[in-house]
């Protein structure tokens, strides 16, 4: 026989070349490594290599084990020997079956089909290192879908392995024990032993996960923010969280002092409580966690011994003058601040805790409501209501006296300073946050201001001050990147269902709100935003419309009074402003010419502005014209020498814009409020989004004599969009969600179908293939809905924006979506980044 070469893999870094009994030598080929994907039985491995330009090229395919144990099941040839180091590669799981669905490390009595997709990107040298220890899970799954955008777009291995760390870190600890988190932790995790090492809302909804997988779901669908809740009977207006995380201490006004248990943050409990005679307001928590001081309202402050969580005691009291609103402790505990409204600052020497009593006062202009003091205990910083922000003195705490303050404009409710005392972010009321310049303590200055959804009542900052967390009542919580004190950023938003007055974040990035009536909430903030939302540019006014140019390089956003925005799109993930138009009014929607060379604006009470953008750089005006009292909506005919407007009470009208000025063809006055339109393909029916009145339907083929000829009453629609055939309509009807309508007789449209959103729908766009409708839902992103049964539209994704989700349109192969979302500008999701 001839001689034969054969190798053997003694370990990744040795080969051995044995004798053959002919005397001849034989390398041995190495033995496989395995691998394993979940428990998951016959299920197909795909494994694939990611070149230079991120694409990807598929290597081998492989099936899982089966087996009569868990051991035996879900085993796979990990090739990981015939990786190269420095290159990525992605496995990729599909069908088969689960048989440990519950993650309990238990073989179940059933198997549970696998609907979906487990996927894990790694470098070939990790995959090295987890070795044999490699298991595919619904946490790599998830860390795929956080990492994948920097696989898509602009594929750089190094910013690639970067992000993919960085993501790690954010949902696990250190599973490997090699004192480094990193994606090997993630290669080798085991969910069922090893679930604890898992952060906040992973380790609460990791079996959530699993079975979300095996439905066929995205994580993202799955990872809605909140962790956990409590209702705590009173009025949540305080929380504070103990130095372990495991107890939270709440104000709970009339309810006086709630202690909860947060071990579990998707079950808190009750540990004990605690009436106060006054109105439980703010609390502070003594450094040895032993005793709770209590801003009580007019019961003044109130101090409670919790050295047994189980049994707190009154421990003494003091009544101020005024209503106390917060409070705060010199840093040996001997001296607490009170915000005392009318009565300004109360201090008051607690040395003794059963007999507190009355240092001094000082007098403010304003109402006193928040407090925070200096890192020195030198300065008391005040948030003064309409008096803005004062800054006290009070080093000797027998004589305070103000050294300077700032007017805002709004009400001042609270205040957080940073730990170089160099800034105060505040809390002003429907003003939003101010950022406050604090290098002259006698002469602060407002540096930013910062508009916010709700009304911001109070403001704290993340341990590592890279990020301000303020409470905005209705609207929950707004997060703001402060990483650049000097340029900070909105970053995204959290809706709760009461009215947010406080909130804690700890340094797993876990919030803890109190959220009035709704008692505490629990939410993770650690990232608010979706891997689907590619690119962003934000814009200084209230982005409420978008639409895209038809080569598709170009937005063009109404922003409310910042007037309308040109948007370079050639790269999704780094949009730019080209230029800007200063409108007079309030610019609700835009339409652009067949030659792009034109913008109309539906500029509300500015009327209908008509701008030239052939240079795209630099917009110029060519007329404006009152159209009745406000316009805010519009649509252009295919040749462009048409508008006909939305007129809000005033009615729909027709112009002709082929002159100069515009001229005026006809109008006819709706029962409602006009918002938007959409034209039948033929243009000769409009049909209008028309508030109260829902949608009306007219005729148009005389445009000097538009009249009614059909309508439909629904709850509040913003906007109306037309199937290709022209059989049915789809309303966003703000918060009644999407209806569908069938319209092929416009004299009597009916509703086929409909489906509640749980935010209120704005406008909505459909697929190129009509299955599916994306709905603009306002604070709850973009809600996907499958419209492939109208009689049964059916919500199966949803996508959160950072803010406001106003007005989304689709490019032409529906693949991209630009989102106009209010505070934070345009915003580009990638609609198939998982698929």
């Amino acid at each position: 026989m001839k001689n034969s070469l054969k190798l053997i893999v003694l370990s990744t870094s040795m080969i051995a070349v044995i004798g053959c009994s002919d005397g001849g030598t034989s390398i041995h080929q190495p033995e496989p490594i395995y691998g394993t994907a979940l428990t998951l039985s016959g299920a197909t491995v795909e494994i694939y290599e990611i070149a230079n330009d991120g694409t990807k090229k598929l290597l081998w395919t492989e099936k899982t084990s089966t087996g009569n144990t868990i051991g035996q099941i879900g085993k796979f040839k990990t090739h990981a020997n015939e990786l190269e180091s420095d290159k990525y590669y992605i496995y990729r799981v599909i069908n088969g079956e689960n048989w440990d669905i519950n993650n309990d490390g238990k073989l179940d009595d059933f198997p549970t089909p696998n609907k979906g997709v487990i996927r894990a990107i790694a470098s070939g040298a990790d995959i090295k290192k987890a070795g044999s220890h490699l298991k595919l899970s619904p946490v790599s799954e998830l860390i795929y879908e956080k990492t994948v955008p920097y696989i898509k777009y602009n594929f750089v291995p190094d910013k690639v392995g970067n992000e993919l760390n960085k993501n790690v870190k954010t949902v696990m600890d250190d599973v490997n024990g090699d004192s480094q988190i990193d994606a090997v932790d993630m290669l080798v995790f085991d969910p069922p032993a090893q679930k604890g090492m898992l952060k906040g809302i992973y380790r609460a909804k990791l079996n959530e996960m699993t079975d979300g997988v095996s439905q066929g779901k995205n994580l993202m669908q799955i990872l809605t923010p909140e962790i956990g809740s409590f209702d705590t009977d009173g009025t949540a207006n305080d929380v504070v969280i103990s130095k372990d995380g495991k107890t939270a201490f709440i104000a709970d006004g009339s309810e006086g002092l709630k202690i909860i248990n947060i071990t579990d943050p998707s079950n808190p409990q009750l540990i004990s409580l605690i009436d106060t005679p006054g109105n439980a307001t703010a609390l502070i928590l003594s450094n040895d966690e032993n005793t709770v001081y209590v801003a009580d309202g007019d019961s003044g402050l109130q101090i409670i011994d919790v050295t047994d969580k189980n049994a707190p005691l009154r421990k003494g009291s003091i009544d101020t003058p005024g209503f106390a609103n917060d409070v705060i402790l010199s840093s040996d505990e001997q001296t607490a601040y009170v915000a005392d409204g009318d009565s300004g600052l109360q201090i008051i020497d607690v040395t003794d805790r059963e007999n507190p009593s009355f240092r001094s006062s000082l007098d403010t202009d304003g109402y006193a409501d928040g407090l925070d003091i200096s890192p020195d205990g030198n300065r008391v910083y005040i948030a003064d209501g309409d008096n803005g922000l004062e800054i006290a003195d009070v080093s000797d705490s027998d004589a305070p006296f103000i050294i300077g303050g700032v007017d805002t404009d709004g009400y001042a409710g609270d205040v957080s300073i940073s730990s170089d005392e160099m800034k105060a972010y505040v809390a002003d009321g429907n003003k939003g946050l101010k950022v406050i310049d604090l290098t002259e303590k006698s002469s602060p200055t407002v540096s930013k201001s910062i508009e916010i959804p709700g009304v911001a009542v109070g403001v704290n900052s993340s341990p590592d001050e890279k990020k301000l967390y303020v409470a905005s009542q209705n609207e929950g919580i707004q997060v703001i990147d402060i990483s650049d004190a000097e340029n900070p950023v909105m970053k995204g938003s959290v809706d709760t269902e009461g009215l947010a007055s406080s909130v804690e974040v700890d340094s797993d990035q876990i919030a803890y709100i109190a959220d009035g009536d709704e008692g505490l909430k629990i939410i993770d903030v650690s990232n608010l935003r979706d891997p689907r939302v590619i690119g962003s540019v934000d814009t200084p006014g209230f982005a409420s419309y978008a639409v895209l140019s038809h080569d598709g390089t170009k937005v063009y956003i109404a922003d409310g009074y910042s007037g309308v925005h040109i948007i370079d799109i050639t790269s999704l993930t780094s949009p730019t402003i080209l230029s800007s138009y200063d409108t007079d009014g309030y610019a609700n929607a835009v339409a652009l010419s067949p030659d792009d060379n034109i913008l109309y604006v539906a500029d509300d009470i500015g009327g209908l502005k008509l701008i030239n953008i052939s240079d795209s750089t630099a917009p110029t005006l060519i007329s404006t014209t009152t159209v009745g009292s406000e316009v805010v909506g519009l649509t252009l005919s295919s040749t462009g020498d048409v508008v006909y407007i939305a007129g809000g009470f005033d009615g729909f009208f027709v112009y002709d814009v082929s002159t100069d000025p515009p001229t005026l063809l006809g109008n006819v006055d709706t029962p409602s409020y006009a918002i938007n339109i959409a034209l039948s393909y033929d243009e000769s029916k409009a049909y209008v989004a028309d508030g109260f009145s829902g949608m009306q339907v007219i005729d148009i083929s005389d445009k000097e004599d538009p009249t009614i000829i059909g309508s439909l009453s629904v709850n509040y629609p913003y906007a109306v969009v037309l199937s290709a055939d022209e059989q049915y309509a789809y309303l966003a009807d703000h918060t009644a969600g999407l209806k569908i309508l069938d319209i092929s007789n416009p004299e009597n449209p009916v509703v086929v179908g409909s489906v509640d959103t749980p935010g209120e729908a704005y406008s909505v766009a459909l697929s190129p293939d009509e299955k599916t409708a994306y709905v603009a839902d306002y604070n709850r992103g973009i809600q996907i809905i499958d419209i492939t049964d109208k009689t049964n539209p059916v919500i199966v994704d949803h996508i959160k924006t950072p803010t406001y989700s106003r007005w989304i349109t689709l490019s032409a192969d529906g693949n991209t979506a630009y989102v106009a979302d209010g505070y934070t500008g345009l915003q580009v999701i990638d609609l198939n980044l998982f698929k």
